[in-house]
């Protein structure tokens, strides 16, 4: 069985995305690690879920919301069996640029140029 790969980060942000990524485990059993399964929990009653299964050490969470706490977990996978979980990341969703102003009032009169 394989060890737990390590914890997971983020690899790269945007404003309504995440893109995690996670080194391989140290130690994968003697036997090839064959997928990853990745589990999110956004704070939700619904608890842990499962977001991504597959070969690849990245994933691209779409549809965040910003501010808001995400939370990431990933194990190995191979013939042997599956690594405990990873420990825990906690990652805010990205806040994007500012909107434009609303309900500006002028104050006297505008100066020339």
């Amino acid at each position: 069985v394989p060890q737990p790969p390590g914890i997971p980060f983020v690899a790269q942000l945007g404003v309504e995305w995440m893109q995690i990524a996670w080194q391989p485990p140290m130690d994968s059993g003697g036997m090839d690690v064959d997928s990853y399964l990745l589990e999110i929990w956004d704070g939700s009653e619904a608890g842990w879920t499962v977001r991504y299964n597959g070969s690849e050490s990245t994933f691209l969470l779409q549809n965040t919301v910003p501010g808001h706490k995400y939370s990431f977990r990933v194990k190995a996978c191979n013939a042997v069996g599956a690594s405990p979980f990873s420990p825990v990341l906690e990652a805010n969703g990205c806040c994007g640029p500012p909107g434009p102003p609303t309900n500006m009032v002028q104050i006297g009169e505008p100066a020339p140029f």
